[in-house]
């Protein structure tokens, strides 16, 4: 079962922490230093490990379409894959100084990516049709209790929002020009913690190198002969 938590449940642990009450900090000030404390964290977290947050999208190609909407929360790509016959390849993208280079092919195999702003964009514009996969990191969401009684939820997993807690408390003391040492250390071994507890959610086999033997075998298209 997953470790989640909400706006009250986080309120109530950043006033307790900071010893002050709703009167000194309402809730709508409160949530919005949450969720900005929680973002912050989304994104140390990520850095960490990109496998704690993701989601796909699949995007339909038309012939003669190069840019395809990307999904609402889409914040990073992790891959792009594109479907021939029942098997699934990785597409690889394309540098922007890169962006005239592939205009002579017209199949799935010579396609290239490249995000620009809100867009997939596929070089050079596509002249067959198909399944698109994008496997994203989304943006850090914000959460929010308008109906009472209920909130959005946030999946600490093992705890992690407690550095959000002490950011805030930290936020807040300095609003009141206190001391936050003991924050700071503290923020600061939490910090620690993720990196050292938080890289790896598979304990099972060691990190290794990419599989290029495969690649080489013929299980995936020879990208390096285009």
């Amino acid at each position: 079962m997953p470790r989640v938590t909400d706006l009250p449940a986080l309120r109530t642990a950043a006033r307790e922490r900071a010893d002050v009450r709703e009167a000194y900090i309402g809730n709508a000030q409160l949530n919005r230093l949450i969720n900005a404390q929680l973002a912050r964290l989304y994104r140390l977290l990520v850095k960490v490990n990109k496998d704690f947050y993701y989601d796909e999208q699949t995007v339909s190609v038309v012939a003669g379409t190069a840019d395809y909407a990307l999904a609402a929360d889409f914040w990073r790509v992790l891959g792009v894959d594109v479907q021939d016959g029942t098997n699934w390849y990785s597409l690889l993208r394309y540098n922007f100084a890169e962006r005239n280079r592939y205009q002579n092919s017209s199949t799935k195999k010579g396609t290239r990516y490249r995000v620009q702003g809100n867009n997939l964009r596929l070089a050079p514009n596509p002249q067959w049709s198909g399944d698109v996969r994008v496997t994203y990191i989304p943006a850090p969401p914000v959460l929010t209790d308008v109906t009472p009684g209920t909130s959005d939820q946030w999946d600490g997993f093992a705890g992690f929002e407690e550095l959000a807690v002490v950011w805030c408390v930290i936020a807040i003391k300095n609003q009141q020009e206190e001391d936050v040492q003991a924050e700071i250390l503290e923020s600061k071994a939490l910090i620690a913690d993720i990196h050292n507890s938080a890289s790896t959610r598979d304990d099972a086999e060691p990190p290794r190198v990419r599989d290029v033997s495969a690649e080489l075998a013929g299980e995936a298209w020879p990208w390096w002969n285009d």
